[in-house]
């Protein structure tokens, strides 16, 4: 495999580390593992033998490093998918102010009457969770679970 160079700075290095060790997300960790070993000199066959990942990834996290920097890291090439419900956020959050659904299942009924959109109980339930729009079960929940942490208390 050809060998790509990359020279770090002290200053990268040491977030590197500290990125290796402490980041929550493991993409990140093996991302800045994968710099500093190249750094460090090692080939990409080392390289797999010591990161358990493939060519193709150590090959794209190094290219990432030379195009955009050590910020390329903390990005992700992944945009994600958008919601079905987005052009008719407004006008949904609107109707459910004036008569919040009881349930998932009701808050996915009215949706599908009214606009047509078949929507599963979980993409439903994130939608609410994501605009503040809990339904009226999940507010009498809340409430109780409110009620209840008051009442309890460790000595």
């Amino acid at each position: 495999m050809k060998k790509m160079e990359i020279n770090l700075t002290s200053d990268e290095i040491k977030l590197l580390k500290k990125e290796k060790r402490q980041n929550p997300k493991e993409k990140v960790r093996n991302k800045a593992k994968v710099l500093l070993l190249r750094n460090d000199g090692y080939t990409e066959r080392e390289i797999i033998q010591k990161t358990d990942l493939t060519p193709a990834t150590i090959v794209s996290y190094v290219k990432a490093y030379l195009v955009d920097g050590i910020d390329s890291i903390y990005k992700t090439k992944c945009k994600g998918q958008k919601s079905l419900l987005a052009p008719y956020k407004e006008e949904i959050l609107n109707d459910f102010k004036k008569e919040p659904p009881t349930t998932r299942d009701e808050a996915r009924q009215r949706i599908y009457d009214k606009y047509g959109i078949k929507i599963g109980r979980t993409a439903i339930g994130n939608f609410l969770k994501k605009t503040g729009y809990p339904t009226k079960n999940q507010e009498a929940f809340q409430q109780r679970q409110k009620k209840n942490n008051n009442n309890y208390f460790w000595i």
